[in-house]
Order: C-alpha cells, then sequence, then structure tokens
C-alpha cells in the first residue's frame, strides 16, 4: 500500500494502439487526452505513476466516443484522481 499514489477506477483507463489514455475534464467541460504511465493494478482501480494529479477529473464512460478537445456534459462528478499529498 502506498500513501501516496495517484489511483483512478480501472474505466477510466482507455487504450489506444495499446497505449493507456486517461480523458481529463477541465473547468470548461473540455476534455484533454493524455497519456498515461501505468503502476499497480488492484480489483477495481489502477495507480498511474505519471499522467494524472490528485483532484483531476476523469471521464469514466463513453470514452471510446471521445476525442481530444471535445465538449462533456458532466453528469454527477465523474471521478477524480484520488491520493498524493
Amino acid at each position: 500500500e502506498k500513501e501516496d499514489a495517484v489511483v483512478v477506477p480501472l474505466n477510466a483507463v482507455v487504450f489506444r494502439n495499446q497505449v493507456p489514455y486517461v480523458f481529463v475534464v477541465n473547468e470548461e467541460n473540455i476534455v484533454e487526452q493524455r497519456e498515461v504511465k501505468l503502476g499497480v493494478e488492484g480489483l477495481d482501480k489502477r495507480e498511474i505513476l505519471d499522467g494524472v494529479e490528485p483532484g483531476e477529473q476523469l471521464v469514466t464512460e463513453g470514452q471510446n466516443g471521445l476525442v481530444d478537445g471535445a465538449e462533456v456534459n458532466v453528469t454527477q462528478s465523474d471521478f477524480t484522481a484520488m491520493g498524493g499529498q
């Protein structure tokens, strides 16, 4: 167990050409596709070693239809990356 690990749900990570990405939502509800470096995988979460900061809001559904720079509608509060100090 790592106290400062950045952790996201498994479904927040998508693979394109075998490269892992997440979609980060900014304040204007525009997504940024970011390549991430994966760490340890648990039953329902993955550690992100690089590419996401704690507190950033991530898309957890519908990523396969998204492209970098797309506008999204946020329902509830998707997921924010947890961890860090």
